[in-house]
């Protein structure tokens, strides 16, 4: 086993797996993730230009997309992926930021 005893760096990104039922809708993922408003403006804080509601929709529509795009079994579909601090998309700042989501259509978890 190898231990690391120089400096180590925090990751700029998490992986992610988001749980829904079927009839999950985009419009369910934005309505949960709206109730994050103070979240999403911090996030956004410094970033000149940014607009909080269409990087909202942006959120909703790539978790939207993963969920889809993910594996289904017995009515519920699953899907993951990665969010970052470092890339160009401020939505996925937002996402990265975030604590983990749980409603009764879905869940959005974080790990690292």
């Amino acid at each position: 086993m190898k231990i690391r005893t120089g400096f180590v760096s925090n990751s700029s990104s998490s992986s992610f797996v988001i749980i829904g039922t079927t009839g999950v809708t985009e419009e369910d993922i934005r309505k949960e993730l709206s109730r994050y408003d103070e979240e999403l403006k911090d996030a956004l804080d410094g970033f000149e230009g940014a607009d909080p509601e269409k990087e909202l929709d942006k959120a909703a529509h790539y978790l939207f997309r993963v969920l889809q795009d993910g594996a289904e079994l017995k009515g519920i579909r699953a899907g993951g992926g990665t969010v970052g601090s470092e890339g160009d998309d401020l939505f996925e700042y937002f996402l990265y930021t975030l604590d983990d989501v749980e409603t009764a259509k879905f869940k959005f978890v974080k790990s690292g």
